[in-house]
């Protein structure tokens, strides 16, 4: 068990080159949701055993309070390991619970160029959790594959001396197949850091339906998530949808040659921290990209991304709730560049 760090370098002023700060955890976490239900119901793309990204993104920028330039710098890592071997008739594709516990853990770190009058220097979120299964159960009369995850996590501008940072995380849920190859997922979901609604528990319906090789649609449908995948061929795919009712993503992806594959798409950044300075105030940093880059899969099981684009509408806010929050900061849209990686084993 170790964790591989490794700090970012900036260069130049108008835009940045960030070398993988990631912090690289070869310990766990992947996609979307692997602290909370994600563990379980997110698909592996083959048998299960680990699997690990790394992400960072900078560029060089000012506020408009302090008027200073300074480098903006996000690294972020995800990981997910599956902590006992699958069964051998295990379809790992169709998403879970796959009978095993799963261990996720994440990582963001993002470093606002030092200290400034209404910019902390630094924020950071940590997540771990632990995705359990809890066999069959009968629900509406029938059989439904039932499972929880449970975890906590730190998020503040102090990472190592705020108590009042840390929350727990943790859902409990069940999903079975439909007659149309369809599975329908139900639960309820805790977050002690969401952006919305932080302590209230809220209700998990999501109707997932998974994506061929060619001319099919990969639908979820619901909360956390809503995502429409389209691919008209092999090598084209394109994707949109809804992430915890915060942000819209869109993407297009193409595959240029076996190990290559190019993409654009509309992103955003955003992310939430207790402010080490109040009580219960939040803040809140939001950033909008477009971007487009190359994605190599250089060696089984492992993947490089680089891409550069533009960010806009970037804004620091401070409150309890995103929906009643004041804007502290607002800082200059400027180009960025983003390197990342993953790997799986």
């Amino acid at each position: 068990m170790f964790q591989l760090c490794v700090w970012p370098g900036v260069l130049g002023r108008r835009t940045a080159i960030v070398f993988p700060l990631g912090l690289v955890s070869l310990l766990p976490n992947p996609t979307s949701g692997q602290t909370n239900t994600g563990l379980l119901t997110d698909p592996w793309d083959e048998a299960p055993r680990g699997r690990a990204f790394v992400d960072t993104f900078g560029q060089s920028t000012s506020d408009d309070v302090n008027g200073d330039s300074f480098n903006l710098v996000v690294g972020r890592t995800k990981s997910r390991w599956a902590l006992a071997s699958a069964p051998l008739d295990a379809n790992p594709r169709a998403g879970g619970p796959l009978g095993i516990p799963v261990f996720g853990h994440e990582l963001v770190v993002v470093d606002l160029g030092g200290e400034a009058p209404g910019r902390p220097p630094r924020l950071v979120r940590q997540e771990a959790a632990l995705g359990l299964p809890l066999g069959e159960v009968t629900l509406f009369g029938g059989p439904w594959q039932a499972g929880a995850a449970l975890g906590f996590g730190h998020a503040s501008s102090n990472p190592h001396g705020d108590d009042q940072g840390w929350y727990g995380l943790g859902s409990v849920f069940a999903q079975r197949p439909l007659p149309d190859g369809a599975t329908l997922l139900i639960g309820l979901i805790h977050d002690g850091n969401r952006s919305v609604l932080p302590d209230v528990p809220l209700p998990i319906v999501a109707y997932r339906r998974s994506l061929g090789d060619t001319g099919e649609l990969g639908l979820t449908i619901g909360y956390p998530q809503s995502r429409v995948i389209y691919r008209p061929d092999r090598r084209l795919t394109f994707s949109a949808g809804i992430d915890r009712l915060d942000v819209f993503t869109g993407e297009a992806r193409y595959q240029l040659e076996p190990a290559w594959e190019g993409f654009v798409q509309y992103a955003a950044f955003y992310d939430q921290f207790h402010d080490a300075d109040a009580n219960n105030d939040r803040f809140f940093l939001f950033s909008q990209r477009v971007e487009a880059g190359v994605v190599w899969a250089f060696a089984d099981g492992l993947r490089a991304r680089v891409s550069g684009g533009y960010a806009f509408g970037q804004e620091l806010r401070r409150g309890f709730d995103f929906g009643s929050t004041d804007r502290v900061l607002e800082f200059d849209d400027a180009p960025f560049l983003r390197v990342g990686g993953s790997f799986r084993f």
